[in-house]
């Protein structure tokens, strides 16, 4: 043997040869199931950035670039490819031409680079991206698959699975449901196909192109107990279902777990209009989300249709102590102060910027000026600290006491209880420290959490202002701030807190470059917001925050506080499933929580 000798795993595409480097260790038995591809070699730098071209944090997946002297635009008479698989981008030494190798990977604690898969590898899926391997890494969780490949066909779009068994293969909705348990929701395999060989290339790899229709087509067959038999009704929608989306479903599966997209629903919606006897809302579809869900609905006379709900009382009884807002502070794009706000609002302003952006990005944003702002001062905090903080944090702090001066109240021991819950958004500041400061230039990661985690943001705000309420952070996306109402008021009812003050802040650094586009996502096609309007494409990102003091009505009267609107009453509930996604809006859990 060579008891000296030491493998290298190196990397390196066609187009620049060896870029990078591993040495596995000396026994075998030590090595990795995957060995890393390393670190850069001598005079190349390689980088992985986002798909705006910035730099990840170390850990995340991104897509590898590659600099060095081994690197020029070498396809020959073919300009469209080299301007598709070069790039020019700033670095400290100036712009620096990359090579995009079109392989994605991430770097460990070490800076050692793991090889992830290939970009074109991927797919989108109802907007949302997902490697192909993934899939496959799925259907082997299956005890009788011992290999599979899964590919996206085009005409018409459908995800299909090739499976090899050595015995026998499990029938289609089996599989779905067995991985179901390691994919996400909106994955559905359209196809499953059992070959009993691969088609191969001359180099011996599987031969995807030539997989087309080859093999068994496995039927979804439903299993069990027997299913409630369908109705009349039930049968013809499900049948309709089947003819215009292409894709069995389930009486109790939702229109999109079957396959349905929302061009799908409309298509849907129009035969059915042709075909049944009773005319069929769009919006129902929506808010009755699956076969049998429609089917009750459409057999309701529709006399007996009412908006009424068992809620009314509750809502009455949540009315019987109004609460007063005695208090704001609002910081947007275009308005630092309420001031600003109001004549941004009577002047039908827009908080939103129109600007130049990069090839592929929408050119919009809603930022916020001072963005990074702070008097450490003021707050008592050390110039350090406050660099460490989120700007969430410090905004938060900055608007509670805007609100507060504004109620004309200061906390003091002697003075009411005055409590907070507050919600932020995502900590992309904390994101870009991570990216732009060098290892072991941060505290460790307690302290860390402590400046940016969502945990402690209405928690140290309460300590920095001396705020002896209750203090709590609420996090439930776009629905957050709204929620701290509620629970704000539901505080000052049973007592908790003489006076709460609820705020929703999001601070993005990351803002400023624009957005890209994606069809079926939130983001606007165009950068502009326009809600109710038919011409509406979705919204934008933006920074701000915005704050209310409440006080129960009674004793707002009693202390002669300035009385800006009332809180009558409000409500809280959840769709569950009744919608036919997890992200999808519910028409019938947003009727009730209002009738409530």
């Amino acid at each position: 043997g060579m008891p000296q000798a030491r493998l290298f795993n190196h990397y390196g595409p066609t187009e620049t040869h060896v870029v990078s480097a591993w040495r596995l260790p000396a026994a075998v038995q030590d090595w990795p199931l995957r060995a890393p591809i390393g670190r850069a070699v001598s005079n190349a730098r390689l980088l992985l950035v986002d798909e705006y071209d910035r730099p990840v944090p170390r850990g995340s997946q991104g897509y590898l670039l590659v600099a060095g002297p081994m690197i020029s635009r070498c396809y020959l008479a073919d300009p469209a490819l080299n301007a598709a698989r070069f790039v020019e981008l700033p670095q400290p030494e100036g712009m620096t031409l990359f090579y995009r190798t079109g392989d994605l990977a991430r770097a460990d604690a070490n800076a050692c680079l793991h090889y992830l898969g290939r970009d074109d590898q991927q797919i989108k899926i109802s907007g949302q991206r997902i490697e192909l391997g993934q899939i496959e890494a799925a259907l082997l969780q299956v005890a009788q698959v011992s290999n599979a490949v899964v590919a996206m066909q085009a005409e018409p779009p459908r995800l299909v699975a090739w499976l090899r068994s050595e015995g026998t293969l499990p029938d289609a909705l089996q599989l779905d449901r067995q991985i179901s348990l390691h994919l996400p929701g909106h994955v559905r395999i359209d196809e499953y196909r059992r070959v009993d060989a691969w088609p191969r290339t001359p180099s011996g790899k599987i031969d995807r192109r030539a997989l087309g229709d080859l093999g068994e087509v496995l039927q979804r067959q439903r299993t069990g107990l027997p299913a409630a038999p369908l109705s009349a009704l039930e049968q013809q929608l499900s049948e309709l279902f089947v003819a215009v989306i292409g894709r069995d479903i389930e009486p109790d599966q939702t229109f999109f777990e079957a396959g349905a997209t929302s061009l799908g629903l409309m298509r849907l919606h129009a035969r059915y209009n042709e075909v049944l006897p009773q005319p069929v809302a769009m919006a129902a579809l929506f808010e009755h989300v699956s076969v049998r869900r429609l089917a009750q609905h459409l057999s309701i006379p529709a006399g007996q249709l009412s908006g009424a709900g068992k809620g009314s009382e509750r809502g009455a009884k949540a009315g019987e102590q109004p609460m007063a807002i005695i208090g704001m502070s609002v910081n947007v794009a275009g308005a630092s102060n309420l001031a600003e706000f109001w004549a941004m609002v009577q002047g039908n302003g827009l908080g939103i910027e129109r600007f130049d952006a990069a090839e592929g990005l929408v050119g919009a944003r809603s930022q916020l000026t001072g963005l990074l702002d702070f008097d450490p001062d003021y707050f008592g905090i050390s110039l350090q600290e406050a660099r460490l903080m989120d700007p969430q944090q410090r905004h938060l702090l900055m608007g509670c006491v805007q609100a507060l001066q504004h109620a004309g109240l200061t906390p003091k021991a002697d003075g009411p209880r005055i409590g907070l819950i507050a919600s932020c958004g995502e900590t992309t500041y904390f994101q870009q420290m991570l990216r732009e400061t060098a290892e072991g230039d941060l505290p460790d990661g307690f302290q860390m959490a402590l400046h940016h985690d969502k945990d402690f943001l209405a928690t140290k705000a309460a300590y920095h202002l001396d705020l002896g309420g209750p203090a709590l952070s609420v996090q439930a996306a776009c629905g957050s701030s709204l929620i701290a109402v509620h629970l704000a008021a539901a505080m000052l009812r049973q007592g908790d807190s003489d006076v709460m003050l609820a705020a929703g802040v999001l601070i993005d650094p990351t803002l400023t470059d624009g957005y890209r586009y994606r069809p079926q996502h939130i983001f606007s096609r165009d950068g502009l917001c326009r809600p109710f309007s038919d011409d509406a494409s979705g919204t934008i990102g933006a920074s701000g925050y915005g704050v209310v003091v409440l006080k129960p009505l009674d004793r707002a009267q009693a202390d002669g506080d300035r009385i800006y609107a009332l809180v009558e009453a409000s409500a809280l509930n959840n769709d569950g499933r009744a919608k036919m996604s997890y992200t999808a809006p519910s028409v019938a859990g947003q009727s009730a929580v209002i009738s409530e």
